[in-house]
């Protein structure tokens, strides 16, 4: 019996010979710029409250700052509400479609990003903070909308390497968030200039999200017959249309141990890249003396690695799987281990290290093979369910994100003196010891299987194929994730 995850070859060979630019390489590189400019006005805020907080980092002494004693409350203020909505947003994904939902988020935060400015001279700290709140909230649909997308889109022959690259849009964003920021912050123009920008560039990617997406591959005016074709049979979701809106298994997706290694990963990665990214700076500042363009530097450098390796580790995944050199299951172990245990040892490392040249190659080091977390429980959504990624991903990032909010408030409560690497060492620490002790649960209780729930109608799987669906947790060949 065929797997459900190939594509007949008749298939295949009319794709080949469809246009170079396909529709859904389009909604890729949109959503590839839809995560950088989300994350850019997600993280800018990290470097440039140095500058907020601080009169000696611009050259323009009209320059605005603010005797702030919360930054790292005002950090964690967009964390609040980014994990509240994701475990809503699925539902409204099942049922309401992915594109609307993507267009609003963006405008919002666009719309939020350029007020910061005013709201920090008008209503100081907590107008900042209410902002964040906003922009965390409807950056909540984000990561469910695009899992939706996803799973909508791309044939699985093409999962590993077209999601890569959706991902990369995080490590381009982080890159040029931290370095614009930091320059902006020293220039003439000042630290407000870099919110004015990220939040320009949400506003022209909106006017292209809403010309050149679609919901499916079925709903899109200008795609070929040929390539939706392929994408709906590799899928297995050729007649969805005429099932209507199944009801989510939610018993089902609950009981489901592999969904279970999922969150607890997601719990680890939350809270390491919520770490990093809204304390980072300020570490590199404080504690290590670097000014403001160094210290953006330093916490951009690492990220170009961590660019790098997102666009290898997928496709290298991708590549042995479909030779055959190692199980998608193994996979999915290998990359979720190399990436968060090299993280965790780097967090134990930096805080005994105070040669900056050592500082920049652990952090590149840890940075770039954290990065292979895109093969490990990030893409492992997929795996388990590609119709109900979405809501997968939702709850999952939504709880991660939920704990990681204590990463900065923790930081605020432990670092009372933010110059003491001593402090710092012992937030660093306990970043390791989340990182390594979810990331050994997901290695023993993850799965790399369709599971038997991601089936739209049983009585007309069971009636196509002549095979029973197998109880919870047993294997059957059409949803196998292996190849």
């Amino acid at each position: 019996m065929a797997n459900v995850n190939e594509a007949p070859l008749e298939l295949a060979d009319q794709q080949s010979s469809s246009p170079f630019i396909k529709v859904r390489y389009i909604q890729v590189v949109l959503l590839f710029f839809m995560l950088g400019i989300s994350f850019s006005i997600r993280i800018c805020l990290s470097v440039a409250i140095v500058a907020m907080t601080s009169n000696s980092t611009s050259s323009n002494p009209d320059v605005p700052y603010y005797d702030w004693g919360n930054s790292n409350i005002i950090l964690s203020s967009f964390y609040w509400s980014y994990a509240i909505l994701q475990f809503v947003a699925g539902n409204f994904v099942h049922w309401f479609g992915t594109k609307k939902l993507i267009l609003v988020s963006i405008f919002a935060n666009s719309v939020t990003c350029a007020l910061i400015p005013l709201a920090a001279k008008c209503a100081g700290a907590n107008g900042v903070m209410v902002l964040r709140v906003i922009q965390g909230l409807f950056q909540g649909f984000l990561l469910p909308c695009m899992n939706g997308v996803l799973g909508r889109w791309l044939p699985p022959t093409e999962l590993s390497y077209l999601t890569s690259i959706v991902f990369s849009g995080y490590q381009v964003g982080a890159i040029a968030s931290t370095v614009i920021t930091g320059y902006f912050s020293a220039s003439h123009w000042g630290w407000p200039a870099a919110f004015y920008l990220f939040a320009a560039l949400g506003f022209v990617w909106c006017i292209f999200w809403a010309f050149l997406s679609a919901e499916t591959p079925a709903t899109h005016p200008s795609i070929t017959k040929e390539e939706r074709k392929y994408i709906e049979h590799s899928l297995g979701q050729q007649d969805d249309h005429l099932i209507g809106k199944k009801s989510i298994p939610w018993s089902a997706i609950l009981k489901s141990v592999p969904y279970w290694a999922i969150i607890i990963a997601a719990i680890g990665e939350s809270w390491s890249t919520t770490f990093l990214s809204a304390e980072l700076p300020s570490y590199l500042s404080y504690a290590i003396g670097l000014d403001i363009q160094e210290s953006s530097l330093f916490s951009a450098a690492p990220v170009v690695g961590a660019l790098i390796g997102c666009l290898c580790y997928s496709p290298i995944a991708g590549y042995a799987i479909k030779k055959g050199y190692i199980t998608t299951i193994n996979s999915r172990r290998f990359f979720q281990g190399f990436s968060m245990f090299s993280v965790s040892i780097g967090f134990l490392l930096l805080p005994y290290i105070v040669d900056r040249t050592i500082i920049a190659v652990v952090l590149i080091g840890s940075t770039t093979a954290g990065a292979a977390v895109i093969g490990g429980h990030i893409i492992n959504h997929l795996d388990l369910s590609p119709r109900y990624a979405a809501i997968l991903s939702g709850i999952s990032n939504g709880i991660g994100q939920l704990i990681a909010i204590f990463a900065p408030i923790l930081v605020h409560f432990i670092v009372t003196d933010q110059t003491d690497a001593r402090l710092w060492g012992y937030t660093f620490v306990l970043s390791a010891i989340v990182g390594i002790s979810t990331t050994i649960f997901f290695i023993w209780f993850c799965s790399g299987e369709r599971q038997w729930w991601d089936e739209v109608d049983k009585k007309r799987y069971e009636a196509s194929t002549e095979t029973p669906l197998p109880e919870y947790g047993k294997t059957n060949p059409a949803f196998s994730g292996e190849t």
